[in-house]
């Protein structure tokens, strides 16, 4: 589910406020109500919205419909009471990630050798590789 459904509903995106990549979020919904309804998998939009014959309206909306081992998945886990781990953490924004943010330049080490320092970088060189 993750490749199919969080392009849309993760931690980049939430297309109608509904977020999928963590059991709280699920539970949760989002602007049309709960995606799941606990241990009743046929009244769940989740799975109504999964399984529709009708593409305007089955999920995801873009590409091949779920299979149907992944539909049996979803379905048996709501069955089951849809439960997740307590301390489970939604996946972070990729645009958070530390190669997407404007580089910061470091605080330039106090001298130590000033006649090995010629220039700033040499004050970034560890004392063992000094000659």
């Amino acid at each position: 589910m993750r490749v199919r459904c969080y392009a849309c509903h993760g931690g980049r995106e939430q297309q109608a406020n509904l977020r999928l990549d963590t059991g709280a979020f699920i539970r949760t919904g989002g602007d049309s109500g709960e995606a799941i309804v606990s241990g009743q998998p046929l009244t769940s939009l989740l799975v109504e919205r999964v399984t529709s014959e009708d593409e305007d309206e089955r999920m995801p909306p873009v590409g091949e419909p779920l299979t149907n081992q992944l539909i049996e998945l979803l379905f048996c886990w709501i069955q089951q009471g849809a439960n997740s781990l307590a301390d489970e953490e939604p996946d972070a924004d990729p645009r958070d990630h530390w190669a997407f943010k404007a580089s910061l330049r470091p605080a330039v080490p106090p001298f130590s050798e000033p006649g090995f320092m010629r220039n700033e970088i040499d004050h970034f060189v560890p004392r063992r590789l000094r000659r």
